[in-house]
């Protein structure tokens, strides 16, 4: 069935403006926020902070903002919580493109997309850009591993360059106490 539709000249001009602007090529410069994918390589760039190497290997450092639900602060800033993730690149595979501007310690890493694929957990960046604060979830309290975590220099430093209120980093090192080494 066909149909016909009577559009202005103004309609038109606004319909063919949005279908060139759709061919227009993505932007692919480098976000802090989040990975970008470039299809005509077919590789991704990410914002890490490298906590070592070896010879053959990177280690890296990535968390995770996830934005809560639960409850809300009076100067209308948002809970987030946190996931850590700690993984291994191979120098073979991955380039280090640099320093990423007023983000101490942090790099860009341009890697091959199956790289990625092999850990998209681990190597998907997800940064808030709100004002927020920090808040913890109920497993991540009794969490040995994760407090561990909590307690490691790397960490309590990224997530002050990511969160620069000032409460934060002292929920974080409050939090960090409940570590308990033998278990």
């Amino acid at each position: 069935m066909n149909k016909n539709y009577i559009v202005s000249e103004s309609q038109l001009q606004r319909i063919i403006e949005d279908v060139e602007s759709t061919e227009e090529t993505p932007n692919l410069s480098p976000d802090f926020y989040k990975t970008v994918f470039n299809p005509e390589d077919k590789s991704l760039i990410g914002a890490y902070v490298i906590t070592g190497e070896t010879d053959k290997m990177v280690d890296i450092l990535n968390i995770k903002e996830l934005k809560s639900d639960k409850g809300m602060y009076m100067d209308g800033a948002e809970p987030y919580t946190i996931q850590i993730y700690r993984t291994k690149l191979p120098k073979s595979q991955i380039e280090i493109l640099g320093p990423v501007d007023g983000k101490e310690g942090f790099e860009f890493i341009k890697m091959p997309y199956w790289l990625f694929k092999k850990m998209p957990t681990e190597l998907g960046v997800k940064r808030l850009t709100n004002n927020r604060k920090i808040t913890f979830t109920n497993s991540q309290y009794s969490d040995n591993q994760f407090l561990k975590e909590l307690n490691n220099p790397d960490v309590q430093k990224q997530i002050s360059i990511l969160n620069t209120d000032s409460v934060t980093p002292t929920w974080v090192k409050t939090m960090a106490r409940r570590y308990n080494p033998e278990g």
